[in-house]
Parts: structure tokens; C-alpha cells; sequence
């Protein structure tokens, strides 16, 4: 959408999901960096340390589990509210203005 001459309505309401989108990401995120959910990379990351090791788990790995747990509710959560408010709110104006509304799978 970027690519087009928006109306500053659409191009405010684009730029709002985008922050919401890039809250999810990674602290720090580079930028022009590729969108990526943190809490996903870190489960990633997580289990791909804790299958690295052949040994028990420790207690710094069950805390980091602990941790990667709560990140995960907190952008599912945010992600619910993206999906009920944010996306809509843009279609709303993306249809008021002619334009192709985002459809997302379920």
C-alpha cells in the first residue's frame, strides 16, 4: 500500500497498525528491519538451546520458560486486539476511500 498515494486519513491510520505491528518485535529492532513477533524468537531460540543441550534442566531454564511463557500471553493478547480493533479501524477507512480492505485468515 505504501507504494501508492494514500489519503492522509488511510496513511495515519497505516502508520498507527504499523507501530502496533513493531511493538510486538524485538527491543532495540533495527531499522527498515523485516517485521518479526519476539515472542516468537525467543520460544525459537529457547527451544532450540534447551534441545541443544543433553543434560537436566536448570533452574536459569525454567525461568527463561517462565519468561518466554509470559512474553507469549502478552502478544497473543496484543495480537487479539490488533485483529479486533486496529485492523478493522484501517478498513474502515481504507473502504471509505475506495480502497481494498485487508483480509486476514483466520
Amino acid at each position: 500500500m505504501r507504494e501508492q498515494s494514500l489519503p492522509k486519513n488511510v496513511e495515519e491510520k497505516l502508520d498507527f497498525l504499523t507501530g502496533k505491528l513493531e511493538e510486538l518485535g524485538p527491543p532495540n529492532r533495527r531499522p527498515n528491519a523485516m517485521l518479526s513477533i519476539y515472542a516468537l524468537d525467543a520460544s525459537k531460540g529457547l527451544f532450540q538451546d534447551i534441545q541443544s543441550v543433553d543434560a537436566p534442566v536448570t533452574s536459569r531454564f525454567k525461568a527463561a520458560v517462565n519468561e518466554t511463557a509470559a512474553l507469549a500471553k502478552s502478544a497473543t493478547d496484543r495480537w487479539k486486539k490488533i485483529l479486533s480493533e486496529d485492523v478493522p479501524a484501517l478498513n474502515k477507512e481504507l473502504e471509505a476511500n475506495g480502497l481494498p480492505a485487508i483480509k486476514l485468515a483466520p
